[in-house]
C-alpha cells in the first residue's frame, strides 16, 4: 500500500495506521531471554492500556521497565500517544497523572524501535492527536502545557510537521482555531534542503501551514491563518480575512492595489513587529512582512496554481503577493480549461501591468502556444484585445522584418 502511494503517480491509497495491534504477541527470534520477555512484558502493558479499561493501569504500570510510562514501543510510541491516537481522553487524563512526559518525542528507526515510521520521526502526543482530529484530547494537551509546535522549535531545524500544517491540510478549522489561540505560527516551516542530495531527496520535512493550505485546496483555512497574525497590529486596518473576502469580486488588478500593497519588511520595522501594517500616500494598505513570510505566500501561491486552485491563487494575488510566469500561466490555462472568460481578462490585465516586455525562452516555448490557443477560439473582443496588446509588445514597435521562403534553391 505505501509503495503504491510512492511508485504509481495519481494513485492514492488510506495512509498508514499507528498503534494498530493484531491478536497476537510478537518477539523477534534472534532476541535473547531476557530481551524478549522485556519486549513481551513492553507489548503487553500497551495492549492493557489500549483496552480502555482504567481499572488495568496499575497492572500496566507494573510490566513497564523504569522508564515506566514514558517506555516506548517498537512502533515509536510511548502509552500517551496510543491514547491519543485512539481519542481515549480518560486514559490521557490517568496517563499525564502518572507523569507522562506530554512533549516526548518518537525516535527516529534504530535497532530498538524497528517498526518506527520515519516520517513520524519528532512527533509528538499532540501530533497525533492532530492527525485523527481529537478535539477534547488536543485542548487537554496544550492545558497541560504541550508545545503547540509539536516536536518543532522556533530555535531548531528539524525535519517533522506541525499540528497546524496537519490541521491545513486536512481543513479542520476548529482545530486550527485552537491551534492559533496557542501560539501556533501559520508561517512556520519545517522544510529543509540537502545541497548534495538529488531529486525528491533534496527537501525533507514540510512547507508553512499557509503553503499546505494552498496545495489542498482550502481556501476557508488559509483565510482563517492569513487573518491571524495580522489581525493583532492594528484594530482600525481592514484584516486580511476581510480583503479577501472584498477581493473575491473585484475583477481588475488596478482596484486590487488599491486596498492592499504586500511589501517585504525593512531592517528598521523588524526591531518593531515581525509584521506590520501602515498607509501609504495613495491610501492603499501596506502590509510588511519579512522575507520568510513573503516566501510563504509565494509558495502558497505556486503549490495552488500547481494543483488548479484558482481561487486561492487570485485570492493570493488580490492581496498583493506578485505573479511569477510559471504561477501566472498555470493559472491562466486552468482559467481556459474551465472558460471563465472574466477570469482570463483578468488575468491577461496582469501580465500587462507585470511583464510588459518579457520575451524569455519560457514565455515563447510554453506561454505563447497558450494564448494563441485563446486567442484562436476567443469570441470575446475584449480579450482579444488584451491578447492583441501582448502580442504587439512581443514584436516590439519596431516594423515587422520581411520572412523569406528560403525553402528553394537561391532564394
Amino acid at each position: 500500500m505505501q509503495a503504491a502511494r510512492l511508485l504509481l503517480p495519481g494513485v492514492d491509497c488510506p495512509i498508514r495506521e499507528f498503534g494498530i495491534y493484531d491478536d497476537r504477541l510478537h518477539c523477534r527470534k534472534r532476541s535473547d531471554d531476557p530481551e524478549c520477555a522485556r519486549m513481551l512484558k513492553v507489548e503487553l502493558a500497551f495492549r492493557m492500556l489500549a483496552s480502555g479499561r482504567t481499572d488495568l493501569v496499575p497492572h500496566a504500570l507494573q510490566l513497564l521497565p523504569p522508564s515506566h510510562v514514558n517506555t516506548f514501543n517498537e512502533q515509536g510510541l510511548t502509552p500517551l500517544m496510543v491514547a491519543c491516537i485512539r481519542g481515549d481522553e480518560a486514559m490521557v487524563h490517568i496517563l499525564l497523572d502518572a507523569g507522562a512526559d506530554v512533549d516526548i518525542e518518537t525516535p527516529a528507526p534504530s535497532s530498538t524501535y524497528q517498526c518506527v515510521n520515519p516520517e513520524t520521526q519528532h512527533w509528538t502526543a499532540l501530533t497525533y492527536a492532530t492527525t485523527h482530529g481529537h478535539l477534547s484530547v488536543i485542548k487537554l494537551l496544550l492545558e497541560k502545557g504541550a508545545n503547540v509546535e509539536g516536536g518543532a522549535r522556533l530555535s531548531e531545524e528539524k525535519i517533522t510537521v506541525t499540528p497546524l500544517q496537519l490541521a491545513a491540510a486536512s481543513g479542520r478549522l476548529k482545530l486550527a482555531e485552537l491551534l492559533l489561540m496557542h501560539g501556533a505560527h501559520p508561517f512556520l516551516s519545517t522544510m529543509l534542503r540537502d545541497s548534495l542530495a538529488y531529486g525528491g531527496a533534496a527537501q525533507r520535512g514540510c512547507y508553512s501551514a499557509i503553503a499546505v493550505a494552498g496545495a489542498h485546496g482550502q481556501r476557508t483555512m488559509l483565510h482563517l491563518l492569513l487573518s491571524h497574525p495580522m489581525t493583532k497590529s492594528n484594530k482600525d486596518v481592514l484584516s486580511l480575512e476581510e480583503i479577501l473576502a472584498e477581493g473575491a469580486s473585484q475583477l481588475t488588478c488596478d482596484r486590487r492595489t488599491s486596498r492592499l500593497q504586500v511589501v517585504p519588511v525593512c531592517v528598521d520595522d523588524l526591531n518593531k513587529s515581525s509584521s506590520s501594517v501602515s498607509t501609504s500616500t495613495d491610501n492603499s494598505q501596506v502590509i510588511k512582512l519579512t522575507k520568510t513570510q513573503m516566501k510563504s505566500l509565494q509558495e502558497a501561491m505556486y503549490h495552488s496554481a500547481e494543483n488548479g486552485h484558482i481561487d486561492i491563487t487570485l485570492d493570493l494575488r488580490n492581496i498583493g503577493v506578485p505573479w511569477t510566469l510559471h504561477c501566472w500561466m498555470n493559472t491562466l490555462a486552468m482559467a481556459y480549461e474551465l472558460q471563465v472568460e472574466p477570469m482570463i481578462d483578468q488575468l491577461l490585465q496582469d501580465y500587462l501591468q507585470v511583464w510588459p516586455e518579457d520575451c524569455s525562452s519560457q514565455f515563447v516555448d510554453e506561454c505563447l502556444p497558450l494564448l494563441f490557443t485563446i486567442f484562436r477560439h476567443s469570441k470575446k473582443e475584449g480579450t482579444t484585445l488584451l491578447l492583441a496588446d501582448i502580442f504587439s509588445n512581443c514584436y516590439s514597435k519596431e516594423p515587422i522584418k520581411e520572412i523569406r521562403d528560403v525553402s528553394y534553391i537561391g532564394g
